[in-house]
């Protein structure tokens, strides 16, 4: 149980001092709150209790993963339980899995109309897409068991808003099901919350639990011989899928605000109907060309917006990569010798979507080895410039290597490693003279020689992203005095903005 200190914090303020001190009694705290509500959800979509376990210890390790990203919530009951969700759905499509490879051969089982626990899953499954103002109220109330005096206080609310919250939440949940085709009466849906509130967490389970996240450490990367391999697999899985979504609605709203600049106000007429036609978007048809040849302003300003558009999601699957593993990725893997193998660029691979392509190439083998090789020509097209770069596997694309670089050695550099600021440091430049993408080759950083040349798409400017996410055109003609100090991350040295 929970000391009368940790009863009284928030769970935004246990899981940071569990983060910061490495404290079991603010985790046991957490899942004293949480966990019961998290077994239910484990329990009712999986029958195994292996795989239930698995599930809960994968949920709360998530959790750990993404400490750093929790600060805006009031309660994590949300949260936990979406993810409890996507984590569950994973263990049994890899249980599914498992009995499908078993059987190999064995004749598929015809589709069977829907039971009760499909439409507990559908039910799951609306909960988790309510808004969180809707859906916060509901898991607490209605699941948690939690008195609508209590809950108000743990969201800030006022009771008469929470109340009102609620009862809208029910009925939204109700509209959403019957769109379903899964009919209930709010007290029949009433009822169905109240069997599928909170189950208890074995004594043991909870123990080995804060045991083994203690162990990991945030920061750390998930390794087998603390977890079990279906724990590891099911974190990885859901990790991934979380960072992809964040991606993807990411370029949503890139593309949105782009269309609403006042300089593209007038290629919106054009793009309705190229969407209409299912050609391309033509930001994206833009090919960025060398300099030296004429662009129009509008056709100048797309690809310069393109390229942004580019860094930034590499920029954003850097952040993702670090927000699984605890650091930025190293310019490169090695050798158990110290042989390069392969670029950042394709470790980064499963947070640009591009997860099938990470997993054809052999990780412990160099970038051109026989069977690497043959993998060039898929280089995504978020490394390309033109379809002739895509063609020939050639990338602009580059980050500097060297002392006080972000990128140096063999390890990738945490967050709070980058003493500089993380918006006075540049992560990702776009380099004059391209490189192979799987080729681990990037730009050296030497402060006794001059800077190697950078630009390649446009006559004025380059292109850079930055280790808070951001991305900026710089001039080309910036003094190198000026430049170098927001190249290093540990340099601490005066910056001249441009």
């Amino acid at each position: 149980m929970p000391d009368e200190l940790h009863i009284h914090q928030t769970d935004v303020e246990l899981l940071r001092q569990f983060v910061e001190t490495n404290d079991p009694a603010a985790m046991e705290a957490i899942i004293s709150r949480h966990g019961p509500l998290v077994m239910g959800l484990c329990r009712r979509v999986l029958k195994n209790e292996h795989d239930v376990a698995d599930a809960f210890q994968a949920t709360f390790l998530i959790l750990l993963k993404k400490a750093g990203t929790l600060d805006q919530f009031t309660s994590l009951a949300g949260w936990l339980y979406g993810v409890a969700h996507r984590v569950t759905l994973k263990s049994k499509a890899r249980s599914l899995w498992r009995q499908k490879r078993e059987a190999s051969g064995t004749p598929m089982t015809p589709i069977a109309p829907v039971t009760d626990d499909e439409t507990l899953n559908l039910i799951h499954d609306e909960i988790c897409k309510l808004p969180e103002k809707f859906r916060l109220p509901l898991i607490l109330c209605c699941l948690e068991g939690a008195t609508r005096e209590s809950a108000a206080e743990q969201l800030g609310w006022s009771p008469g808003s929470l109340k009102g919250r609620l009862e809208r939440a029910r009925a939204l949940l109700q509209t959403r099901l019957r769109n379903r085709g899964v009919v209930y009466s709010l007290t029949a849906l009433s009822t169905v919350l109240a069997q599928q509130a909170v189950a208890e967490v074995p004594i043991a389970l909870a123990s080995s639990t804060v045991s083994t996240l203690s162990l990991v450490g945030v920061g750390q990367q998930i390794i087998g011989g603390v977890i079990s391999s279906e724990v590891v697999a099911l974190t990885q899985g859901v990790l991934v899928a979380m960072a992809n979504a964040k991606i993807k609605s990411l370029g949503i709203a890139v593309v949105l605000s782009l269309l609403m600049t006042t300089a593209t106000v007038v290629t919106i007429r054009n793009l309705v109907t190229s969407l209409q036609r299912k050609t391309p978007d033509p930001v994206a048809a833009v090919e960025i060309h060398h300099p030296g040849v004429n662009l129009t302003l509008d056709e100048e300003g797309m690809a310069k917006e393109r390229s942004k558009r580019h860094v930034k999601f590499m920029g954003l699957a850097m952040h993702n990569y670090l927000a699984m593993y605890g650091s930025f990725p190293a310019s490169a893997s090695y050798s158990k010798t110290g042989q390069p193998l392969l670029s950042w660029r394709v470790h980064v691979l499963p947070f640009i979507d591009q997860n099938d392509l990470y997993k054809q190439f052999k990780l412990d083998e160099p970038w051109d080895s026989p069977h690497n090789i043959k993998l060039v020509p898929q280089m995504p097209d978020i490394y390309a410039e033109s379809a002739t770069a895509r063609s020939t596997g050639q990338t602009h694309w580059q980050v500097f290597v060297g002392p006080t670089m972000p990128f140096m050695g063999q390890k990738g550099m945490r967050l709070n490693q980058i003493t500089d600021g993380t918006s006075t440091t540049i992560l990702v430049v776009e380099a004059a003279n391209p490189v192979t993408w799987s080729q681990p080759e990037d730009l050296s950083y030497d402060p006794s020689k001059p800077l190697p040349k950078l630009g390649s798409a446009f006559k004025d400017y380059f292109v850079a992203g930055f280790a808070d996410g951001s991305v900026r055109l710089v001039p080309i003609d910036l003094a190198e005095d000026v430049l170098r100090p927001w190249l290093t991350a540990t340099g601490n040295e005066p910056v001249i903005d441009f």
